[in-house]
């Protein structure tokens, strides 16, 4: 079916008759994203709606310029609409006035309609008709006063097929248009009664300036008659300000209204209406496409959900997502490290709780060997084997070298054995290991009064 609609248009752009000549179109004031041409792509866009307005001035002195409105409707990824209201100068010079007086033509009326027919990942081709025309005339052209009535210009229309791609380059993306058409986007080389066909294109350079509001795009076109250049400079994701030159290549024509083709400066405004995302595309994962459009899914009839502003899906926010996620996994590396540095840390206190505990275990045991020492050595005392005595508790101070009462003890065995001097010695010792000794120090103080009796030691 699309390979049939194809070739019908194709058919349709070869035969179809081109009858006017002169421009009919106002810079920036049609529809599409460029200046003069029309335009596809395999996205829908973030806009369902386009308001602006052109005004071309091509003469200052006397002061002459055209002025148009339009209106861009994208309901769907697959259909646009666009309805223009231009009022225009003719090129031709008014012989009754004079040569410098011009004939400003009666307001015109176009509808436009495009339709998508085919895409391919990031390429999209289309085919449209543009200008169908409805102008202001006398009903009767020979009575001055005659009433004014709408009346259309069917045969002033022009077909055309539009192949379109897109590309991304960091935070540059490029748009290129190229296509074929009639009418208005042939040269003025036919008459009436001939059939012309035209080849138009042109490119949209979004550059990496003011990112925030949607970047500032470069234009450029031939659009059948001559070569336009432009600029959309963004104040707000809503507001557009166009600035442009027309049939570059003749400027230096400037303001000689008696050409068929004239130069002229190109300004406008366009203004946005953001479409209504559905929910199922907004609550979507992360996998964002390029070049500010989005892609509705197969089945979705577009039910209302959060109004997201224009320029939503930017690629300057697709990389803005892009940087947040790259940021993000610096942060869960850095967060990484800093877990294991805090798991080897956990690992060293671990080991010293574990040291620590062994410590304690090891002093526990010491200990208890070193009382079990003891207890033999008071055995051996009292035995009056002192000999032994002393080896015990000489093997018991080995466990524990800070066990009073192990110092004590030797003493009283030094004391019984005759050696006063080395008895003091390890009571001494023994006080100081435990300063609230006070048997030891009673000892010590009977010493100093020489009233201690040869007798053993037990505490």
């Amino acid at each position: 079916m699309k390979r049939l609609l194809f070739i019908v248009v194709i058919a349709m752009i070869v035969v179809a008759p081109s009858t006017a000549l002169g421009q009919t179109r106002v810079g920036f004031s049609t529809f599409g994203e460029m200046i003069n041409i029309p335009t596809s792509s395999h996205l829908i866009g973030p806009d369902f709606l386009k308001f602006g307005f052109g005004v071309e001035l091509n003469n200052f002195s006397p002061f002459q310029s055209s002025q148009g409105i339009y209106f861009d409707f994208e309901p769907s990824s697959k259909y646009r609409f666009g309805i223009t209201a231009l009022k225009k100068f003719t090129p031709e010079a008014d012989t009754t006035a004079g040569a410098a007086a011009v004939v400003e033509a009666p307001p015109e009326f176009g509808i436009s309609l495009q339709r998508n027919i085919f895409t391919y990942e990031n390429m999209s081709v289309a085919a449209g008709v543009t200008n169908i025309i409805f102008t202001e005339s006398k009903l009767n052209p020979t009575d001055p006063s005659s009433e004014q009535i709408l009346t259309s210009k069917l045969g002033d229309f022009s077909f055309y097929g539009i192949v379109s791609r897109e590309q991304e380059f960091e935070l540059y993306r490029l748009r290129w248009h190229i296509g074929i058409g009639t009418d208005k986007f042939a040269a003025d080389v036919a008459t009436a009664s001939s059939s012309a066909i035209g080849i138009f294109a042109g490119f949209d350079l979004k550059t990496a300036f003011l990112p925030q509001i949607g970047g500032l795009r470069i234009l450029g076109e031939y659009d059948g008659k001559g070569m336009n250049i432009g600029t959309k400079l963004p104040l707000t994701r809503d507001y557009t300000v166009n600035l442009g030159i027309m049939q570059i290549e003749k400027i230096i024509n400037f303001g000689k209204t008696t050409e068929a083709e004239f130069p002229g400066i190109a300004m406008g405004l366009s203004i946005n209406f953001p479409r209504k995302i559905p929910e199922e595309i907004l609550e979507r994962p992360i996998g964002l496409p390029a070049a500010g459009r989005v892609d509705l899914p197969p089945g979705i009839k577009g039910e209302p959900g959060l109004l997201v502003p224009s320029g939503y899906m930017s690629p300057e926010e697709v990389q803005s997502l892009r940087d947040s996620i790259n940021f993000a996994g610096k942060q869960i590396e850095t967060l990484n490290d800093l877990a294991s540095m805090l798991r080897q840390r956990v690992n060293v206190l671990q080991d010293s709780v574990q040291i620590v505990k062994t410590e304690r275990f090891a002093l526990e045991q010491n200990i208890n060997s070193a009382l079990k020492h003891l207890s033999r050595s008071l055995r051996y005392f009292y035995s009056s084997q002192y000999r032994s005595a002393l080896e015990e508790v000489e093997t018991a101070i080995e466990f524990n070298p800070n066990l009073a009462l192990a110092y004590a003890r030797r003493g009283s065995i030094f004391y019984k054995l005759g050696d006063t001097e080395r008895a003091v010695m390890n009571w001494n010792v023994a006080l100081q290991l435990d300063p609230e000794y006070d048997d030891i120090r009673n000892i010590l103080r009977a010493m100093g009064e020489n009233r201690l009796r040869v007798t053993s030691f037990r505490r």
